[in-house]
């Protein structure tokens, strides 16, 4: 059996100052556009889709080839033209939904209470 020694008397040479430049690598990588995709990723056409692009690549990138990832860069540019549309057309605060749903009125009567079958426990038992 292995006796480890106290955490006090380890000597490590990671210090904080090796912490602080790992950190600040990091963080310049992740501002950099990623070369992983290669000729997947296509010209920019849109910024928001570019970097929606680059999101969805930077966690999972390692789950798509690269034609997966030109398809997922076309479907993204899709929905960011889709988008595009929608946020063009201007909306007042009074401005209704397109559609409304009106329900007719009728004179009818009430729908009538069905009578339930006779159950077990009508019948004095469980």
């Amino acid at each position: 059996m292995e006796t480890r020694e106290p955490v006090a008397s380890r000597t490590t040479s990671f210090t904080r100052r090796d912490f602080a430049k790992g950190a600040a690598l990091a963080a310049a990588a992740a501002t950099i556009p990623l070369a992983a995709c290669g000729s997947a990723c296509g010209p920019a056409k849109n910024p928001e889709a570019e970097a929606m692009f680059h999101a969805i690549v930077r966690q999972h990138g390692k789950q798509f080839n690269d034609e997966q990832k030109k398809e997922l860069h076309n479907q993204i540019d899709g929905t960011v033209q889709s988008l595009e549309k929608l946020r063009a057309y201007t909306l007042e605060n009074w401005d209704e939904p397109a559609a409304v749903l009106h329900l007719p009125v009728t004179n009818a009567a009430p729908l009538a209470k069905s009578k339930a079958p006779a159950s077990a426990s009508a019948k004095g038992g469980r």
